[in-house]
């Protein structure tokens, strides 16, 4: 694989002598709360999975019904799962951006909380996305979402939202990579076939 996420299986922040605005004598205490990681096969090449993720008409197919993309170093990574009516900051991923990308290969993006997390909602964690041809001519699909951990020791009063936020996302992101893989048109083929 030309990327590596380097982190370990279960990020643990260890404890500092002061923490962000803490007294001297305060330590910040250690959180393990382990990142996530799916993989998944899809019957498409890896260039239309690019797609898929970093434009609105691809995200469109499997992921969102609207979005705002601006595939730039510091652009806009916000989709949105509600309509245009939902309060602010609550239709979908306001206020995310991408971190890095290499042209389909890899992105990496912030995301945040779940509305009904709000504290954790404040802080964004990192999705990375790597895609790899398979030797068969489909594309394997890496999704690594971290922070949780790092987050969570930053901001310990709130520290089980955010290992409520991985627990959501733990459950999330594999139907998401299935809804991806099930909008090949292999997929409906197979569908189709089926019915």
């Amino acid at each position: 694989m030309l990327f590596a996420v380097c982190v370990s299986p279960s990020s643990a922040v260890p404890a500092t002598d002061v923490a962000d605005g803490a007294a001297p004598d305060m330590k910040v205490p250690q959180v393990t709360i382990p990142h996530i990681e799916v993989e998944m096969t899809v019957d498409l090449p890896r260039a239309e999975v690019w797609r898929r993720w970093t434009t609105s008409e691809g995200v469109a197919t499997f992921f969102a019904p609207e979005s705002h993309i601006e595939l730039r170093l510091g652009g806009a990574y916000e989709l949105y799962f509600l309509p245009k009516d939902a309060p602010e900051g609550q239709r979908g991923s306001e206020g995310c951006r991408i971190l890095a990308y290499a042209p389909e290969r890899m992105l990496a993006f912030t995301w945040n909380a779940p509305p009904q997390l709000p504290n954790a909602r404040q802080h964004h964690t990192w999705v990375v996305l790597a895609l790899e041809d398979s030797d068969d001519g489909r594309t394997q699909v890496l999704l690594t979402h971290l922070g949780f951990a790092e987050l969570a020791a930053r901001h310990a009063e709130h520290a089980t939202e955010f290992e409520r936020t991985r627990d959501y996302f733990a459950r999330v992101w594999p139907h998401v990579l299935g809804a991806l893989k099930a909008s090949s048109p292999a997929a409906a083929a197979d569908r189709q076939q089926e019915t």
